[in-house]
Formats: structure tokens, sequence, C-alpha cells
């Protein structure tokens, strides 16, 4: 189990709530999006597809009452492209990384605000965010990575096989 791996199992509780990022039109911004779609009818755990205004989802996620939220989205890190690491909220409102999505930090503070929730970001690293690009392998490997590991980790609904979700490929 790598880094982000084993601080994604210190945090899982039974009121986590998994909210994603993203547009499925510019590239490797697709991860969050994606991502819920081949986890979010597998999992017990709520995942949510904010897609490109997550502050419009405050209140469903607020609804959920949660002790723990995790986001998902693209994050500039300065590493390799298909990068996956986890960050608690204040991490990246301090700077620790930047994303291409302004509000993300703000989008923290209105949900920990609201839910008193711990909030964390899982981002990967983007190769190419171009509107209309194919996903880069990297990033579609680091889905391929991220969905197994939560599919894993989180618990299934009863009567679903956790293994439907891991079996979508990107392309």
């Amino acid at each position: 189990m790598n880094k982000w791996q084993a601080e994604f199992a210190r945090i899982i509780t039974p009121r986590l709530v998994i909210a994603t990022m993203g547009n499925e039109l510019r590239a490797d911004d697709a991860f969050g999006p994606l991502l819920s779609a081949r986890i979010s009818r597998v999992l017990d755990t709520p995942v949510l597809n904010c897609g490109m205004t997550p502050e419009n989802w405050t209140g469903p996620i607020a609804d959920l009452a949660p002790d723990r939220i995790v986001l998902v989205d693209c994050v500039e890190m300065d590493k390799p492209p298909g990068t996956v690491a986890i960050f608690r909220a204040e991490e990246v409102s301090l700077g620790g990384a930047s994303t291409h999505c302004s509000s993300v930090a703000l989008l923290a503070k209105l949900l920990r605000d609201r839910t008193g929730a711990d909030v964390y970001l899982i981002g990967v690293q983007p190769r190419s965010v171009e509107f209309g690009a194919p996903m880069s392998p990297p990033v579609a490997r680091a889905l391929d990575e991220v969905a197994d590991v939560l599919l894993r980790l989180l618990p299934a609904q009863r009567g679903s096989d956790p293994m439907r979700g891991s079996s979508c490929r990107s392309t």
C-alpha cells in the first residue's frame, strides 16, 4: 500500500462522502466524473459527481451529514502525470498544491463550515486539460488505480458485485 492509499484507508468512516469534480470534455479533467461513474453504483458510500459546479452541491452533501468528505479532482502538483496524492483541505488552501479550479479551497471551507466534516482532496496530476482531447494514458492508469483502491477499501452495496466497477476502462 503506497502513501496515498494508506492515508485514504486511515480516514474512512461510516459517514464518508466522496464528491468528484471535473469536466469530461477536457482530457485529464475527466478523472473525477469518470471515477464517479465507475464506482457510484457499486459502493454503499455516497459518491456525488459535482462536475464543473461543485459549489452547487454543498446542500446535498450537507444533507448526508458526513463526518469526512473526500473531494476528487485534477491537481497541479509539479509531479509526473498520473501521480496520485491525498491532501487535507487546509494543505490545498495554504499552497500545498494548486488546482486548475480555484474554487477547491473555497469549496472545502464552505463544506467544513456547513458540516463540521474533515475535508480531504484526492488529486491526480494531469498531463493535459485541453478541450476535446482524450484522457492521457498515465491519468487513465491512475483512474484504474484509484477506482480499484476505493472499490477494495469501501463497503459495497448489498447485492452488488464490487468488481463490476473495475471492469470499465477509459479510452
